[in-house]
């Protein structure tokens, strides 16, 4: 069976991960606006191919629009990984780029989304069509050294504007935690706050670090901070922080709260002393408990995306 997963301009993590799951390779046109060459790129590789099932990673629209129009011509099925971005629109630039298209969804043969809040933001004539696939988890890695650090609180972030770390920096000061805070990423994206903070006690700025790196301090971090004020959003350092079972204080949104329950612990972003009530109740006690909280959410989603992949296979025809 032909099959090709294909995104434009960016390959999410998810994509690469579901590529895994599905054990096949992603197909990447890295080209931006106005996708003209993208398009072309494109059409031509799925003459070449004649795959049987395309995969898309959505947004964006112009990559649907593509395939819907070809889709008859080269007779092939079509599924679509939608992110919440092709639906909820923060900018106008992403408002042009996606909401024009999204009607083409009716035309897809099946719809895939990343959680039950995403679901809930489709038109209804197309729900029976969908289903949700939370991201995979990642696997755990075997460490092969120790940090030079100890005794420390990890805040994975890609320093996007929906990552509030300015409030998780006066939250930390404010509760002062014994613990260091270790925030990894790019910090040039947001020089100004970088340069507000990077000589404050306490405080540990990565940049950008090897893949390896990252888990080694993940794995030995003695809690995990995940944040975003975005609503539909599942952080992926909710995700690693389950996977590896470290104690997880992240964000309240509806979203993540439908997913997770009530087994991390949660602050509101903007909230005066929300997230400084948690960090001054980190007692090793405290910490035992989290983590045995997080075993079982661990323990439970392992088990429903294992379902969840497995009837993408089924839809797919990869297993009767």
């Amino acid at each position: 069976m032909k099959i090709i997963f294909l995104a434009w301009g960016k390959l999410s993590r998810r994509t690469r991960d579901l590529c895994k799951e599905l054990g096949i390779k992603p197909t990447f046109i890295p080209h931006g606006p106005p996708y003209i060459r993208s398009y072309i790129e494109t059409k031509k590789m799925l003459y070449r191919i004649a795959p049987e099932i395309v995969l898309a990673q959505l947004p964006q629209g112009p990559l649907l629009w593509t395939l819907v129009r070809l889709k008859d011509k080269l007779n092939y099925k079509l599924i679509v990984d939608v992110h919440s971005g092709f639906l909820v629109y923060d900018n106008v630039k992403s408002l042009i780029l996606n909401k024009p298209f999204k009607r083409y969804l009716s035309k897809c043969d099946l719809i895939i989304v990343h959680n039950e809040s995403i679901l809930e933001l489709l038109p209804n004539d197309i729900k029976n069509k969908s289903i949700v696939v939370y991201d995979p988890l990642p696997k755990p890695i075997k460490v092969k050294y120790r940090p030079q650090i100890n005794n420390y609180i990890i805040v994975p972030s890609s320093w996007a504007y929906d990552e509030p770390l300015d409030y998780i920096l006066d939250e930390y000061f404010r509760s002062k935690s014994r613990l260091k805070l270790v925030i990894t990423g790019n910090y040039r994206k947001r020089i100004e706050l970088f340069r507000k903070y990077k000589e404050r006690p306490g405080i540990i700025f990565t940049g950008h670090i090897h893949t390896d790196k990252y888990y080694m301090l993940l794995s030995q971090a003695k809690a995990v901070i995940a944040a975003t004020t975005r609503e539909y959003t599942m952080l992926s350092a909710a995700w690693e922080a389950i996977a590896y079972c470290k104690p997880l204080i992240i964000s309240y949104t509806r979203t993540i709260h439908s997913i997770l329950s009530d087994l991390p612990e949660y602050f509101k972003p903007h909230v005066k002393g929300s997230l400084e009530a948690i960090l001054r109740k980190l007692t090793p006690p405290t910490l035992r408990d989290l983590e045995k909280r997080i075993n079982e959410a661990s323990k439970r989603l392992n088990s429903i995306i294992e379902s969840q992949i497995n009837k993408l296979k089924e839809y797919i025809g990869m297993v009767k």
